[in-house]
C-alpha cells in the first residue's frame, strides 16, 4: 500500500511503500500491510524520538504460517525537528496479547537522499538484532523506527466491567488482569479491556479520557457463553455525555461507542477492527442534533431519541442503520449501507428525506426492514419524505428485500405530492429481491428504477401492491417505471400501473424484463407503446394496452438485437395496434412462445401500413403458439404487406388457434393478408362486417382445421392452399 508524492515538499502525500519477501511458504493465505500516518502508541512514551508513522501487519487464511522479512521505505516529514536519526533502529510492537516490543540492529535503518527538497530511507526487518539475519515466522505486529528505549517491555493492561462509572475513576480499573490490583486510571499508552460477563457490566463513561491517558488500545470483550446472541443491548460500552474530544487509539472487539449530545462530540483513534466486527456499533442518542462528525470507518450505526438526529455527513457504514427509539432521522448528505436499513428494533423510528439541501442517495447493499423487534414495541415505522415545499428528487438503492411489515401504521411512501420531495426507488445488486407486507399499508412510490446485475436473471419481485405517482408521458421525461437490467415481476392482484401514457415509448432493453404474474400494466396515449430488447413475460397478469380514448396506436416494437422475447403461458395481453419490427430497420427479431393465455393484437388501430398487426421475422426469430388463444382484430388502413406475417426461425404450431377478426373488428376489412412460410394449425376467420382475407407471396399449409364464416372469404389469390385436416367453409373461398 503506498502514498504517492505529488512533488509539492509540503509533506501532505508521500511515498511508503513496503516490500515482503517470503520464504518457507506452504499454504495459501493473506497478508495484509495498512500505513498508518501517526506515532505508534504502543511504544513506550516519552522515551525517545520516533517516527510518526507506521505499518500494520496482519494476515488470515494460513495453515501454517511462512517465515517473512520487510522493508519499509520512510520519508523526511515523518521525522520532528529534534529527532535524532543516528540513534533510530527498527522496531515493532505485537499487535496481540502479550503485545511484546522489540528492535533490530541499528544497520537496518537507513538514510539516503534522494535530492532537495525530499530525504527517503529504508527500514528492514529480517531478524537481526546484533547475530546476523534470520527470517522470522509471520505475525500480527506494527512496524516503525525510533530510539531504541521506546520498543523494550509491553504496555500495561487493565481491565474493567463498571457499570455507568467516569474512565477517571481508579476504583474501576484492574491493573494486569479482571482481578488484578485497583487504583490506577490507565496511563498513557496503556491496552484498555472493556468487558462484560454478566448483567449490569461493562457500561463506562468516557469523562476523564483525554491525550495526557491516551490508551494505545480499547478492547472490547463479550461473553459469548452468558450472551450468545451479541445486540446492542448486551455488548459492552464506552459512553460520552461530555462535550469535548477524546482520543481513544485503536479500538477493536464487539461493543458499542454511544453518544449523548452527538452534535458536540468528537471521538478520534483507529476504528478499522472495530469496524469490522459485524456485532459492533456507534449509538447516537440524547436530544436534537445536527451530527458530522461520526469517527469513520462505522460498524453498525444506531440512532434513537424522540429529537430528530440530522446526519450533515457523506458515510458508509459497514453494517446496518438502525433507526430506533421513536426518533426521526434525515439525512442532507449521502449514505452507503453496506447490510441494512432497519426501521424499529426497540420502538419505532423515521428515515425521512430532506426538503431543502442537494439531493441525497442512500444506497442500501442489503434489505430495508420494518420487522425487527425483539422488545415486542410496535411502534410506528416510517421511510418519508419531509413535509415542505420542494423540488429535490432523492434516490433510495436497495440490493435486498424490502420487509414492509404487519401494522397499518408503518408507511413507505416515496411521494406525498407533485410540490414535496420524491424519491426514486432504484433495485440493484445481482441477487434476487422482493417486496411483502402484511398490513394494508400501500406504499406510495415516486419512480421505480430496476437496475439488478448486467443482464435479465435477477429478478425483484412486488409480492404486495403499490401506488404509482411519477411521470409517464412527455418527450426525454423518464417514465415512473424504468427498466436497466434484471426482470422486474408484478405478483399482487392489486397491482395497477401506468407504464406509459404517450410520448416516448417504455423501454424494455436487451438486459432487462418485465414479468406481470398478477396485476396490471397499462400503455396508452397517442402513438405510445412498448419498445421490446429484452423480455415481456406474461403469465397471470394482464398487460393493457386499450386505450379506446386515443388514436389507439400503441404498439410492442422490438429491435434486431436477438434478445427480445414475448412469452404469455396464462394471463391477457391486449395490443392497440401492431406487434411489429422497428420502424427504422428490417432486422427486427423476436422469439413468441404463447403457450397459454389470451393475446388479442389490433384492437383500435391498424399501426404502420409497411408493418405487419403480427410480424415475426428474420434469421434467430422463433413463434411458438401451443394453447391460449391468438386473435387478431383488423388489418393496416392501406396496408403494403400482410398483416399476419410469419417467417420465423424455429417455430412451433401443435395446438394453435389463430383467429381472424372479432367483435371489435371494425366495417371494411377487405384486405386482410397472410404471408406464411409456416404451416398454420388451426385458422379461424370470423364474420364481422364481412370481411376479406387473402394469401399474399407465399402459399399456405393448414394442419389442422381451416374453418371460413358465413360471409367471410378466403381468397387463394392464385396461391396454392393445402389442408391436411378438415375445412368448414360457411362463406366464400376463391383459388
Amino acid at each position: 500500500d503506498a502514498d504517492v508524492d505529488t512533488g509539492s515538499g509540503t509533506g501532505n502525500s508521500k511515498y511508503t511503500p513496503a516490500t515482503v519477501t517470503v520464504t518457507n511458504f506452504s499454504d495459501d493465505g493473506y497478508i495484509t500491510i495498512r500505513p498508518a500516518d501517526k506515532v505508534l502508541a504502543t511504544t513506550v512514551p516519552s522515551s525517545g524520538d520516533i517516527l510518526s508513522y507506521y505499518w500494520r501487519v496482519d494476515y488470515e487464511g494460513f495453515t501454517t504460517l511462512p517465515t517473512v522479512s520487510y522493508q519499509f521505505t520512510y520519508y523526511d516529514v515523518d521525522l520532528d525537528g529534534s529527532s535524532n536519526v543516528a540513534n533510530f533502529v527498527p522496531g515493532k510492537v505485537l499487535e496481540v496479547d502479550p503485545y511484546t516490543r522489540s528492535s533490530e540492529t541499528a544497520s537496518n535503518f537507513t538514510t539516503s537522499s534522494s535530492g532537495p527538497p525530499h530525504v527517503f530511507g529504508t527500514i528492514t526487518f529480517n531478524g537481526d538484532t546484533g547475530g546476523g539475519s534470520s527470517p522470522f515466522t509471520l505475525e500480527e505486529a506494527s512496524y516503525t523506527a525510533g530510539e531504541q528505549p521506546r520498543f523494550v517491555g509491553a504496555p500495561q493492561k487493565y481491565y474493567t466491567n463498571a457499570w455507568y462509572e467516569n474512565w477517571s475513576n481508579p476504583s474501576i480499573w484492574h491493573e494486569g488482569s479482571k482481578s488484578g490490583p485497583t487504583g490506577t486510571v490507565p496511563p498513557l499508552g496503556s491496552i484498555v479491556y472493556i468487558y462484560r460477563d454478566g448483567g449490569s457490566q461493562g457500561r463506562v463513561w468516557g469523562n476523564g479520557l483525554n491525550s495526557s491517558n491516551e490508551p494505545a488500545k480499547i478492547i472490547f470483550e463479550h461473553n459469548y457463553t452468558v450472551y450468545p446472541n451479541p445486540d446492542s443491548e448486551n455488548g459492552p460500552r464506552l459512553q460520552f455525555n461530555n462535550p469535548g474530544t477524546y482520543p481513544l487509539g485503536e479500538v477493536s472487539g464487539t461493543g458499542m461507542i454511544s453518544f449523548d449530545a452527538p452534535d458536540a462530540i468528537t471521538v478520534t483513534g483507529d476504528f478499522g477492527e472495530f469496524a469490522k466486527d459485524p456485532y459492533s456499533y456507534y449509538l447516537y442518542f440524547g436530544g436534537s442534533a445536527t451530527i458530522n462528525n461520526i469517527p469513520e470507518p462505522i460498524p453498525n450505526l444506531m440512532l434513537e431519541g424522540t429529537s430528530p438526529k440530522i446526519i450533515d455527513q457523506n458515510i458508509e457504514v459497514n453494517a446496518s442503520l438502525i433507526v430506533q427509539g421513536d426518533v426521526l432521522v434525515r439525512p442532507l448528505q449521502n449514505i452507503l449501507i453496506n447490510k441494512d436499513l432497519v426501521l424499529g428494533f426497540w420502538r419505532g423510528g423515521t428515515f425521512e428525506f430532506p426538503a431543502s439541501g442537494s439531493e441525497v442517495t442512500i444506497d442500501v447493499k442489503g434489505n430495508i426492514d420494518f420487522t425487527q423487534d425483539p422488545f415486542g414495541n410496535l411502534q410506528d415505522r416510517n421511510i418519508t419524505v419531509q413535509n415542505s415545499n420542494s423540488t429535490l428528487e432523492h434516490t433510495l438503492k436497495v440490493g435486498g428485500d424490502i420487509i414492509h411489515g404487519s401494522d397499518n401504521g408503518w408507511n413507505f411512501d416515496l411521494y406525498s405530492a407533485s410540490n414535496r420531495p420524491k424519491v426514486i426507488l432504484e433495485l440493484t445488486g445481482s441477487s434476487n429481491g422482493r417486496y411483502y407486507r402484511t398490513s394494508n399499508s400501500v406504499p406510495d412510490l415516486y419512480r421505480i428504477v430496476m437496475n439488478k446485475g448486467t443482464d435479465k436473471s435477477p429478478k425483484f419481485t412486488f409480492d404486495d401492491d403499490f401506488l404509482l405517482f411519477g411521470p409517464t408521458s412527455g418527450a426525454g421525461v423518464s417514465k415512473a417505471v424504468e427498466i436497466q437490467n434484471g426482470t422486474l415481476v408484478l405478483n399482487d392482484v392489486d397491482i395497477d400501473i401506468d407504464l406509459t401514457t404517450g410520448d416516448d415509448d417504455f423501454v424494455i432493453p436487451e438486459t432487462g424484463g418485465l414479468q406481470v404474474t398478477q396485476g396490471t400494466v397499462n400503455a396508452s396515449g397517442d402513438d405510445s407503446g412498448i419498445r421490446l430488447d429484452g423480455c415481456l413475460i406474461i403469465d397471470g397478469g394482464t398487460v393493457n394496452m386499450d386505450d379506446p380514448v386515443g388514436n389507439g396506436n400503441n404498439y410492442i416494437e422490438y429491435g434486431a438485437g436477438g434478445s427480445a422475447l414475448l412469452q404469455i403461458s396464462s394471463g391477457t395481453l391486449t395490443v392497440g395496434s401492431q406487434i411489429r419490427p422497428l420502424l427504422t430497420a428490417e432486422s427486427g427479431i423476436l422469439q413468441y412462445k404463447q403457450t397459454g393465455g389470451t393475446v388479442v393484437i389490433g384492437k383500435n388501430s391498424g399501426g404502420e401500413n409497411d408493418r405487419g398487426m403480427l410480424q415475426i421475422y428474420n434469421a434467430g426469430s422463433e413463434f411458438t403458439h401451443t394453447a391460449g388463444s391468438l386473435t387478431i382484430v383488423r388489418h393496416q388502413p392501406t396496408p403494403t404487406v400482410a398483416a399476419l406475417y410469419l417467417d420465423p426461425d424455429v417455430f412451433d404450431i401443435n395446438g394453435s388457434t389463430i383467429t381472424l377478426f372479432n367483435g371489435d373488428t371494425p366495417t371494411g376489412q377487405s384486405d386482410f393478408r397472410i404471408n406464411s412460410t409456416i404451416p398454420l394449425n388451426n385458422l379461424v376467420i370470423n364474420d364481422m362486417n364481412s370481411p376479406a382475407v387473402k394469401l399474399d407471396i407465399n402459399p399456405l399449409t393448414i394442419s389442422s382445421t381451416l374453418t371460413v364464416n358465413t360471409n367471410a372469404s378466403l381468397d387463394g389469390n392464385g396461391l396454392d392452399l393445402t389442408l391436411k385436416g378438415d375445412w368448414v367453409n360457411d362463406g366464400t373461398y376463391t383459388a
